[in-house]
């Protein structure tokens, strides 16, 4: 009877035991693997909360708008000033009002935005010497054929260990350009370019030379 009484205890402890351990593998799995789900939401939400290094691509695409920004601005404020004033009145926008839009487009798109040309009129559009580097090698494009309408330039630089994104369009010159940058100015015109701009180059043009480039430029974020 005690030997038939402690069988049967033996193997009530052991189905027992056996229980509690099928229970406890269960429940470590679960938990587990719900470690495991919470440690990858984390991990997203991290990947998440990192700054997105701004590609070559999507740098581009700002630095047009940028430009069309500023284009469309100045394009209009001229147009309407031509309309009303005449020419001679109409170069106080380029003079007092293009610099405005410049630094209004600049702070609207977080990019530092200039003009620059080999034959400036402003001393401010001079270009330094990747600039000038640009321009010249637009000009070769011209010359083999290219479009200038479409002549861009854009790298990323990386700096003493800072990066910049670095953009320059071609400004073709219009029909329109020709009454202040031609090769046949208004004597009054002239007269009044050389008041606000003793040192100007800037004329001389044709229509669909390059008159200089936008230069968008903006300090990557690391």
């Amino acid at each position: 009877m005690n030997k038939l009484l402690s069988n049967t205890l033996s193997i009530s402890l052991a189905l027992f035991i056996s229980a509690c351990g099928s229970d406890e593998t269960a429940e470590t799995k679960i938990s587990v693997k719900k470690i495991s789900t919470d440690v990858h939401k984390k991990n997203e939400v991290k990947e998440q909360a990192k700054p997105k290094i701004p590609t070559k691509e999507a740098e581009i695409a700002v630095a047009k708008e940028t430009i069309k920004e500023f284009s469309n601005l100045l394009k209009s404020e001229l147009a309407s000033s031509m309309k009303e004033n005449g020419a001679v009145a109409s170069l106080t926008i380029c003079n007092t009002k293009a610099p405005r839009f410049t630094a209004y487009v600049s702070n609207l798109k977080g990019r530092q935005l200039s003009r620059v040309s080999l034959k400036n009129r402003n001393l401010h559009n001079a270009p330094n010497e990747w600039e000038k580097a640009v321009l010249e090698d637009f000009e070769t494009r011209k010359e083999n054929g290219e479009d200038t309408q479409s002549l861009i330039y854009a790298e990323i630089i990386n700096e003493n260990g800072k990066k910049q994104f670095r953009f320059m369009k071609a400004i073709t010159t219009q029909k329109e350009c020709l009454t202040c940058h031609g090769e046949k100015i208004n004597k009054a015109v002239k007269k009044y370019i050389e008041e606000l701009y003793p040192d100007d180059k800037a004329i001389g043009f044709k229509e669909g030379d390059i008159r200089g480039a936008f230069v968008v430029i903006n300090n990557l974020k690391q």
